[in-house]
Order: C-alpha cells, then structure tokens, then sequence
C-alpha cells in the first residue's frame, strides 16, 4: 500500500503538500506541483484510507453491494460473467459520483 510519505519522496515535496492536494487545500499549491502530485497518486495506485476520512466528513463514500447465494452455489458465483457484470456496473455508476463500493457474499441475509 503506498503512503503519502513516498508520494511526497518522488514529488520532492511535503507530506503536507500532498496531503493538501488530496485534500483539495490548493491556496498554497503551485499548478505544476498539484498535477505533479495528482499524477503520482494516480501512477503508484494511492488509496486514501476511508476511516479518518469517514470521520471528518460523516460519511464514508462506500456502498456495499451484498449478493445471495443458495447453498451449493458459492463455488460457481464468482466464475459467473453475470455476477462480474453486474457489479461492474454498480461500481462505474457509483464511481461517476465519488463512491466506491465493497462486496459482500453471503448464504443469509439477516
């Protein structure tokens, strides 16, 4: 998992930097140094953890997409193209609108 320690190393800038620009602080962030940074995050894969995150803005952007199976059926739902497309699909539709998205598979919805 990458921190924002090695973005700031590769960006030769701050922790703090890269933090404002993840946090969309950018009064004090040159242009060139925003795209420097956004790219980095894009290139190495950075995912923001979702827990402080959550916190500070009451809410924590995941939806959960939970799937029943019927007993017998667990070993063939993940092979299954519909499964895969249809949660695609979920995910490309939340995605346009800042979510991102965890899948549950379960035998029992309580």
């Amino acid at each position: 998992m990458v921190t924002i320690k090695e973005i700031a190393a590769r960006a030769g800038v701050s922790t703090a930097t890269v933090s404002n620009v993840l946090h969309g602080n950018l009064k004090k962030v040159s242009p060139a140094t925003v795209e420097k940074v956004r790219k980095l995050i894009d290139e190495m894969g950075y995912v923001q953890s979702q827990g402080p995150h959550a916190a500070l803005k009451g809410g924590s952007h995941l939806v959960a997409v939970i799937v029943q199976y019927q007993i017998g059926v667990e070993n063939s739902l993940l092979t299954d193209p519909f499964y895969g497309v249809v949660i695609g699909v979920i995910e490309q539709a939340l995605k346009k609108h800042g979510y991102d998205i965890i899948c549950c598979f379960t035998r029992q919805i309580m």
